[in-house]
């Protein structure tokens, strides 16, 4: 026999009629067309230079790109790529490429980890070679110029001050392969970063605390001593604690401008420190991302996220969303495609389908109105002293877990 949880009820197969309960579907939107409409968008305003304008597009390909953000879009772009195969996309990251290739003195913390992304695609090493020799191995040599201005490793940290600046820096430090001496620089100048962090001192707080976790993470470091939102901070743990502590019902990490970015840089950070721990987290951050994209395939920031032109996207979130997703696979599968909930695989799912459920404990409420299988983590396994990790629906606010509705609805539940 195997083991069915939801509630408390055990069973094999349910047959359930509830005349009193009604599914509403929500509008459900699998994976795979969020990271093709996604990079399709950013591959429409992608500039002829390689680059794209700040915050969405000027309309006119041929004029110059910003510089500033072209890093995180590059690797937004790369990671629906990934994610898809497209060949308008392959394309569009050559493009991003030849922009990379003529940086001189406007790099930035996240044009090594960009690099990185393309040597991935394209293969060798051309691109983190690049940025290696023209920006990190000047800043060893004091000899890096920015703005008339001449930096060392430790002088273009003390500028760039921000700490999720900072962490992806480390990122991209680590990525290009760097001597340990000088990604210990960065490691300490994120360490710098987030100490004394508060809400109510850093507009950026809950991005600054992701970019320290996730910097941290990334180059290995578990140890941290410091205050940190009021609190005192002994290793990372507690900054992925206080992380997480942030998070809203909705699955965002703010109120506000910074919703998309915030919850983006998030799921990036607690991904990568401990992506089991936080999977809760990590799906119900997923889940708002994915509801949240536009018609267009882009993102906004926020509510109020509307530029002097009308504009109501922005390219540098549409590639941080793409980029968190992608960094965290959805949990809950029909084939290929992926949802971060249970109940958006159902809604999207025809009848006779099977749902894959990965292992974790799932906060919702499940109402089924079509015949189908799903599938845990367990599946297949003998209840009866089975080890390994479960899926598990924890039901919120309601007396049920699991609703079935319809009276020739069957719902087959195997490794719950």
């Amino acid at each position: 026999m195997k083991r069915k949880i939801f509630s408390v009820l055990l069973a094999l197969v349910l047959v359930l009629s509830f005349s009193l309960v009604t599914a509403v579907p929500v509008a459900a939107v699998e994976t795979s067309s969020v990271f093709q409409s996604g990079g399709a968008r950013l591959v429409e305003t992608q500039n002829n230079d390689g680059g794209w304008d700040w915050p969405l597009d000027d309309d006119d390909p041929n004029t110059g790109s910003a510089t500033n953000t072209f890093g995180p879009i590059g690797i937004g772009l790369a990671q629906a790529y990934r994610e898809t195969n497209d060949l308008a996309m392959y394309a569009a990251l050559e493009k991003t490429g030849v922009f990379l290739l003529a940086k001189t003195n406007t790099f930035t913390c996240w044009d090594g980890y960009l690099a990185f992304q393309l040597d991935n695609i394209f293969g060798g090493t051309t691109y983190t070679d690049y940025v290696k020799t023209n920006f990190y191995d000047k800043l060893v040599a004091g000899t890096y110029e920015r703005n008339e201005v001449t930096y060392d490793t430790e002088g273009y940290i003390t500028a760039a001050g921000y700490a999720w600046d900072l962490g992806i820096g480390l990122v991209s430090a680590v990525s290009v392969g760097i001597d340990q001496s000088e990604v210990d620089k960065w490691i300490t100048g994120v360490k710098f970063a987030i100490d004394g962090l508060d809400d109510s001192n850093d507009p950026y707080y809950p991005s600054d605390l992701a970019g320290g976790v996730y910097g941290l993470a990334y180059a290995g470091v578990t140890e941290f001593s410091g205050d940190v939102g009021g609190k005192q901070m002994s290793n990372v743990a507690d900054l992925a604690i206080e992380l997480a502590s942030l998070q809203m019902p909705s699955g965002v990490f703010r109120e506000g401008m910074e919703l998309a970015q915030d919850t983006a840089y998030a799921i990036l950070a607690l991904n990568k420190f401990n992506r089991s721990l936080y999977l809760d987290n990590i799906n119900r951050a997923g889940a708002y991302l994915q509801d949240a994209q536009l018609e267009t395939g882009g993102w906004i920031n926020g509510e109020d996220d509307i530029d002097p032109n009308g504009h109501v996207e922005n390219n540098e979130m549409t590639a941080e969303a793409l980029w968190a997703l992608a960094s965290a696979p959805a949990p809950v599968t029909i084939g290929e495609n992926g949802y971060y909930t249970i109940q958006a695989a159902i809604d999207d799912a025809s009848p006779g389908d099977t749902i894959s459920v990965a292992a974790g404990t799932y906060n919702e409420n499940v109402v089924i109105d079509k015949t189908l299988t799903l599938e845990g983590a367990q599946a297949g396994e003998n209840a009866r002293g089975r080890t390994g990790p479960e899926s598990i629906i924890n039901a919120q606010e309601a007396e049920f877990a699991v609703l079935i509705n319809g009276a020739e609805t069957v719902a087959t539940f195997d490794g719950f």
